[in-house]
């Protein structure tokens, strides 16, 4: 969307500013799915993950923008 060529436009001219701390990463993918279960609930579609045991528990980068991939990979799953 608007936000997204905004995003891409700060990161080509170096003026996209990260905000680079720890965070818990199974609960990012455990906020997609529970963000994503009511709309395959609407479109009768079925939707379960499964977390690697070896996944870490935290990791350092950009939380929301992590979360904006994220919840745009698995968009278009359930889009398409």
């Amino acid at each position: 969307a608007l936000n997204d060529v905004l995003d891409l436009s700060r990161l080509e001219d170096g003026s996209l500013e990260l905000n680079i701390r720890k965070f818990n990463l199974p609960a990012l993918f455990h906020e997609v799915h529970n963000l994503v279960k009511p709309i395959t609930s609407v479109k009768k579609l079925s939707v379960s993950m499964t977390l690697a045991p070896d996944l870490p528990g935290y990791a350092v980068g950009d939380e929301k923008r992590l979360m904006q991939i994220v919840l745009n990979v698995v968009g278009n799953a359930v889009k398409f």
